[in-house]
């Protein structure tokens, strides 16, 4: 685009060594009005101008990248909240039906102890059992408490409302969620790997950039007009005399000659530059590949420690109920009660964990491409 600037100057002159030989020619007057206006259009600066331009547009394009991998890092990350609040209510679920459970080993213990069928050391420790599974429970509700802050932060929901979690921990929807998530990460099906395409950028910007250093050495053609109103009144007032005009039009070329070497440095600095992001760029496609790879493990981890936790919890309802007959009908002792509903609920939250496990590491997986390096491995 073409400069244009204006310029206004009023000057006054003391003493002059002219004023006697221009008399009353208007050259070295006391007072001097100007009102000048220049305009130059650049006509071919050596490609400056083209390299400043892709330099700033791959400017650009490095940060709507960077935004890119924040946005799904924050979908990420309110997802994961999201799961650990839901592990956490969960947990307190299943210490509040342990604790119930215990509260009804003690009520039969002393029952028992009441019409002399059971010891004194069975209700005492029907006791311990069910105050030991009461501070447990406190804990866990503690842990819901934080976890639902930490998402309400996220969230920006106010944090003195409850929150409602409307997906459960485990569930058949995981496509349905993960569909939702990449469409808040605003990622495409066939979307590449952010972090390949941020180092791919920048590789990009290092190139540009040397080539900006290699068009500053080159020279510069451009037209110019001035025009310039001159006056000098006899008095301070410029607006009773008779102005003056200049208009000049010209054509000028600039040729760098020599800089102290300053151009030299600067584009072996540049071309060192462009290796290390080449570099740089090779580096971040190896780890793309490794976290693909580790966060492919993970799921097949965490979906199988969910399948063996869900058997196992099978296993302890079935041993929990055999546990609560033999000791009903007093074939067994309350310790071995209490072992066995402490591994009823180990199996438990254990399968919660997992699926908390599973429900991550699917999002995680189906979040990879648009997260920036390092987000996505464990």
């Amino acid at each position: 685009m073409p400069q244009v600037s204006a310029t206004a100057s009023y000057q006054r002159t003391i003493l002059s060594e002219f004023a006697e030989v221009f008399g009353d020619l208007p050259f070295g007057q006391a007072n001097s009005w100007r009102i000048g206006l220049n305009v130059t259009q650049p006509l071919w600066d050596g490609g400056r101008t083209r390299t400043a331009v892709a330099v700033a547009k791959l400017g650009v394009d490095a940060t709507r990248l960077g935004i890119s991998a924040q946005r799904t890092a924050l979908v990420l990350a309110v997802g994961q909240a999201y799961w650990d609040a839901a592990l956490a209510v969960r947990a307190v679920e299943i210490g509040q039906a342990a604790l119930t459970s215990a509260e009804e080993t003690l009520a039969q213990t002393q029952l028992a102890f009441d019409h002399q069928a059971a010891a004194e050391f069975d209700v005492v420790r029907s006791q311990v059992a069910r105050d030991n599974q009461a501070t447990g429970l406190i804990q866990l509700g503690a842990q819901r408490d934080i976890a639902m802050a930490n998402l309400a932060r996220l969230i920006d929901a106010p944090l003195d409302r409850p929150i409602a979690l409307a997906t459960p921990l485990e569930g058949d929807d995981g496509a349905a969620i993960s569909a939702i998530a990449r469409g808040q990460a605003a990622l495409t099906a066939d979307q590449p790997p952010v972090a390949v395409a941020a180092a791919e950028n920048s590789v990009q910007l290092r190139e540009a950039t040397l080539r900006q250093l290699g068009a500053q050495v080159m020279p510069s053609l451009a037209a110019t007009t001035d025009f310039g109103l001159v006056d000098y009144p006899e008095d301070i007032h410029p607006f009773n005399t008779d102005w003056r005009t200049n208009w000049t039009v010209g054509v000028g070329i600039s040729v760098p000659l020599f800089d102290g070497f300053r151009a030299r440095a600067l584009e072996r600095a540049a071309k060192r530059d462009v290796a290390a992001a080449r570099a740089r760029l090779a580096d971040v496609k190896e780890q793309v590949a490794v976290t693909a790879r580790v966060v492919d493990a993970q799921l097949a981890a965490a979906t199988a420690t969910w399948e063996q936790a869900r058997r196992t919890v099978e296993q302890a309802q079935r041993a929990f109920a055999i546990a609560e007959l033999r000791f009903a009908q007093g074939a067994s002792t309350h310790l071995e009660l209490v072992d066995a509903r402490t591994q009823l609920e180990q199996a438990e939250l254990n399968r919660a964990r997992s699926a908390r496990d599973v429900r991550v590491a699917t999002l995680r997986r189906d979040l990879l491409a648009g997260l920036p390096l390092g987000a996505g491995g464990p």
